[in-house]
C-alpha cells in the first residue's frame, strides 16, 4: 500500500524531516525513555541497551523514510533491529512486550512529529496535512515492522526451544 501525498504536502514533510535531522539523537533517546517509563520491565540491565539501540535505529529509519518519501512497501526492519529482537527473546521479553514497545515508540514518534510540524512547517495551511501524512507513514511503518518482527521473534523462540 502506498500513500498518495500531493507535491506541496510532500515538500512540507521533507522540510520538517530535514529540520528534525539534527534532533535525531535526542528523538531516539526520547523514544527509549518514553518506552522505558511506560514499561519498567524493559528498563533492566541487559534489556535497556537493546531497547535504546532499536529506538535509535528505528528513529533513523523513520526520519529517512519521511525525508526521502520512501514507499511503505519498501519498509523493512534494519539488521540491527532484527538482532535486537532476537536478543530480547533471549532476555525473556514476550512478543506482547515487543509489540507494546513498538506501539509506545510510535506514539512518541507521532507526538514528536506533530511538534516538529508545529515548529518547522513554513506553510501553516499545510500543517494538518503534513501531520497527517507523517503520522500515516509512521503507523504504516509500525504495521510492517511488527509483522516482520513477529516472524523473527517466533523463529528465535523456536531456535531457543
Amino acid at each position: 500500500m502506498s500513500v498518495v501525498i500531493d507535491g506541496g504536502v510532500r515538500e512540507a514533510i521533507r522540510e520538517v524531516a530535514t529540520a528534525l535531522l539534527p534532533e535525531l539523537p535526542s528523538i531516539g533517546a526520547g523514544t527509549a525513555e518514553y518506552i522505558e517509563a511506560a514499561m519498567p520491565e524493559v528498563a533492566q540491565p541487559g534489556v535497556a541497551e537493546f531497547i535504546e539501540a532499536a529506538c535509535h535505529a528505528n528513529s533513523s529509519t523513520i526520519l529517512d523514510g519521511l525525508l526521502r518519501g520512501v514507499s511503505l512497501d519498501a519498509i523493512a526492519p534494519s539488521p540491527e533491529v532484527i538482532q535486537t529482537t532476537r536478543a530480547v527473546v533471549r532476555q525473556g521479553l514476550t512478543m506482547s512486550d515487543v509489540v507494546r514497545g513498538y506501539q509506545l515508540g510510535s506514539t512518541y514518534w507521532c507526538t514528536r512529529w506533530a511538534e516538529g510540524v508545529e515548529q518547522h512547517c513554513s506553510d501553516a495551511s499545510l500543517a494538518v496535512a503534513t501531520v497527517s501524512g507523517g503520522t500515516t507513514f509512521i503507523l504504516g511503518w509500525l504495521e510492517r515492522v511488527v509483522d516482520r518482527l513477529t516472524a523473527e521473534y517466533r523463529d528465535e523462540a523456536e531456535r531457543m526451544a
